[in-house]
């Protein structure tokens, strides 16, 4: 990640309200600790100028959800032509930062960071979503860190490729059941 001076609560200039979004140290941190840890999937932002934000709101929302609560976002040709500061960035909820361990922290800031990949043609980045709700190589390297992940993982076990997940009967799962649809 190229440096940037962050400036913790310091407005970011960005399209986006600034009275909610503000640059966030702690964050840049995790951000660049996640990028050297993980050079084969994330080195092309080695490099780049990435906003590291943290977003206060009044919005309450009981469970985390991955990419309601934090997101990746790449800035236009027009807004980087007005501020070359920023080339993209990643956002996440305070409300939930705030109270997260740092292995979560570490993989939550992987996901969003997993959304920001290089363009194949070369010359800059290119927003990407998942292979499933998570990204496939996510799981490996955190293990079932959120919610979905977890109930992913529980039934993996019951799933046979090209038939889907067994069916319960009365008789207990069906190995050889049709897919679910």
């Amino acid at each position: 990640m190229a440096k940037t001076k962050v400036v913790d609560g310091q407005l970011a200039s960005m399209a986006m309200p600034d009275s909610t979004y503000t640059l966030s140290g702690d964050i840049a941190e995790v951000v660049a600790r996640v990028i050297a840890r993980f050079p084969d999937k994330l080195g092309h932002l080695a490099n780049a100028k990435l906003a590291c934000l943290k977003r206060t709101s009044k919005r309450a929302e009981d469970t985390f959800q991955v990419d309601v609560a934090g997101g990746a976002f790449i800035r236009s040709d027009r807004e980087r032509g007005i501020d070359y500061t920023y080339d993209a960035g990643v956002w996440f909820r305070s409300k939930w930062w705030d109270h997260m361990a740092v292995a979560k922290r570490e993989a939550w800031v992987f996901h969003q960071l997993s959304h920001l990949q290089s363009r194949p043609s070369g010359g800059g980045l290119v927003m990407v979503g998942h292979d499933v709700e998570a990204f496939a190589d996510e799981p490996v390297h955190f293990g079932a860190w959120d919610d979905q992940l977890a109930l992913f993982e529980a039934n993996l076990d019951q799933y046979t490729p090209g038939l889907g997940l067994g069916r319960s009967t009365a008789k207990g799962p069906a190995a050889d059941a049709a897919p679910l649809n």
